[in-house]
């Protein structure tokens, strides 16, 4: 009785805080038992949220040896989540936790069609990347439409199909003769070409039709005899044929009384025919030439008739 007490010191317990004894340290011990009492109260933790090095959200607070249930891993657009740098439904320790995760960039594929094939490799970008088109491709005879992407652009967060078609082109298959123009047909590329039958005209032959195009080798060949009729695959480029006229001649047969009168004479058509002078027989008159004046020479061959008469003479008798 009567002596000085001194208090233990506060005991200690994870993850609790106590919260002290009921009576005051250093007191005079009474005349009667004394019970000292003293409680712990259990303490409170934080679970912070980072992504990427980032507090993502609100902290969580749990009491000391609760279960935590982790959020639900977070969505960004054009990136796959790695995962928490801790497992679901760990108990609470006597501490604060920082619970981490990291986003992984995607990569998606571009891959280029053509007609509906496949057009080169199929090219891969990360999200965001810049995407520039490749050059438009080239067939012969065909134009090319154009992409589908009409620019570059920024890949998006899903693979990238680009679509292009080409379409066949037409050509131009002119015919001329003389110069002119008689006649123009389009053909697609690389279809049969039928060339047109000869042309007629009065007074001359038709030499065959041939080309102004002679670097194309199909053209070449076909001007080593008539090409009309033949047929040829149409070029990636417009063709013109050209026809050409030889003129004819023909002759033209002087007859005196049924018989050859001279040199047979040749014209080309057209020409001017200047008639013969009339003829001179001893005895005879001649009749004149059954054409009188100078004509042109026609598609045919032309016969001069003439005829000698006997001239009458008086035979008189004088005694």
């Amino acid at each position: 009785y009567g002596s000085a007490v001194t208090l233990r010191a506060e005991p200690e317990t994870e993850g609790y805080t106590f919260s002290g004894w009921n009576r005051e340290n250093n007191f005079t011990m009474p005349a009667e038992d004394v019970v000292i009492e003293g409680n712990f109260k259990i303490n409170s933790y934080t679970v912070t949220y980072k992504v990427d090095g980032e507090i993502s959200g609100e902290a969580e607070t749990y009491k000391y040896g609760a279960v935590v249930t982790l959020r639900e891993e977070p969505a960004k657009e054009g990136y796959t989540f790695s995962h928490w740098s801790r497992e679901s439904g760990f108990t609470m320790p006597a501490e604060n936790i920082v619970v981490e995760g990291h986003f992984k960039i995607n990569s998606y594929t571009v891959t280029y069609k053509v007609d509906d094939q496949l057009y080169g490799k199929v090219d891969t970008y990360k999200f965001g990347e810049d995407v520039t088109l490749r050059d438009a491709p080239t067939k012969e005879g065909y134009t090319f439409s154009g992409w589908s992407e009409t620019s570059g652009f920024k890949m998006p967060a899903k693979d990238v199909e680009i679509k292009g078609n080409f379409s066949i082109n037409d050509y131009t298959v002119t015919y001329k003769v003389d110069g002119k123009v008689i006649d123009e047909k389009k053909h697609q590329y690389n279809e049969e070409v039928t060339v047109r039958a000869d042309e007629t005209k009065e007074g001359y032959t038709f030499s065959g039709w041939s080309s102004e195009d002679v670097r194309q080798s199909f053209i070449q060949r076909l001007l080593s005899s008539s090409i009309a009729g033949k047929t040829f695959r149409m070029p990636a480029k417009d063709v013109v044929i050209e026809g050409h006229f030889d003129i004819n001649s023909y002759k033209v047969t002087y007859q005196v009384d049924g018989v050859q009168s001279g040199e047979t004479e040749t014209y080309e058509y057209g020409t001017l025919v200047t008639i013969r002078d009339d003829l001179e027989k001893e005895g005879h008159k001649f009749s004149g030439w059954n054409l009188k004046e100078d004509f042109a020479m026609p598609a045919e061959d032309v016969v001069i008739v003439g005829s000698f008469t006997a001239n009458e003479y008086t035979v008189t008798y004088l005694v």
